[in-house]
């Protein structure tokens, strides 16, 4: 759901100025209303014009920031907490930005007729912040497997899922003839074996990179292609990746995320 936000275009409401073409409009301006006027730079009106200069630029930027927190990819904050008021989603407690933001999104889904897979999905990550990925799959007609992912140490707690089950067997979210069932998520673990090449100055850097982002973007169900596992040695000083294991792409079930537990990494100078 979060893709829906790295490729967004800034918006063309933002104003993009800087110092120079503020300083020549003021400076236009002053040519109209005295043609015979030569600045200098020593010349008090001329710091008088850059001072206006740098102060419109300093409130224009200030504007942008001002309306950037007003738009949902960019607000933080109280900002955002305003923003949900009109989709009706409140925060929940300890749930940050980037999480609030998505669930936002995702509410939408919520107001279809009951019993589709995002109206699930949505209000189970609803129930509370330590919910970091659902989903939910129907493996026959009528019944409908909603899966949690908790990220938190321990995994998801007794009590979370108790809510879950309760708020998705409530009439308004699961039509009559849905058997709902909630698992938790089964982790799937690999090993990956991968030669890279990096000059040795940068290769404890790389490394910590690479072992810092490597379960980030595992989501329930999803398969894990070698596209993907090349990419994730894809970062800055690195000149070539040569996977060795696994030769073919992880297939994953619905109720399963596939979690890296080891990297192992033969070193090579680029």
């Amino acid at each position: 759901m979060s893709h829906i936000f790295e490729n967004l275009a800034a918006p063309t409401v933002f104003e993009v100025t800087d110092f120079e073409s503020i300083f020549n409009e003021l400076l236009n301006e002053v040519y109209k209303a005295v043609p015979n006027y030569k600045p200098v730079e020593s010349d008090p009106y001329h710091l008088i014009l850059e001072a206006f200069a740098y102060r419109e630029l300093y409130l224009k930027n200030d504007f942008n920031q001002r309306l950037k927190g007003l738009l949902l990819p960019y607000a933080s904050d109280t900002n955002l907490d305003n923003i949900a008021t009109h989709y009706g989603v409140e925060r929940l407690t300890g749930e940050d930005d980037d999480a609030f933001r998505i669930r936002i999104v995702r509410s939408l889904d919520s107001h279809p007729t009951a019993g589709s897979r995002e109206s699930y999905e949505y209000h189970a990550y609803s129930v509370h912040s330590s919910i970091d990925d659902v989903h939910a799959y129907s493996p026959a007609i009528g019944e409908i497997t909603v899966v949690i992912a908790s990220y938190e140490e321990g995994g998801l707690a007794d009590d979370i899922k108790a809510q879950v089950e309760s708020v998705l067997s409530d009439e308004k979210v699961r039509p009559i003839t849905d058997k709902v069932t909630v698992r938790e998520v089964k982790e799937k673990p690999i090993s990956i074996h991968v030669k890279v090449s990096c000059p040795l100055q940068y290769r404890s850097q790389v490394e910590a990179e690479i072992r810092a982002k490597m379960n980030k973007n595992q989501t329930i169900g999803k398969t894990l292609s070698i596209f993907q596992l090349v990419r994730l040695f894809s970062v800055d000083e690195v000149t070539n990746v040569s996977l060795k294991a696994p030769t073919t792409e992880t297939v994953c079930a619905p109720d399963e995320r596939i979690v890296i537990t080891d990297i192992q990494i033969d070193w090579e100078d680029a």
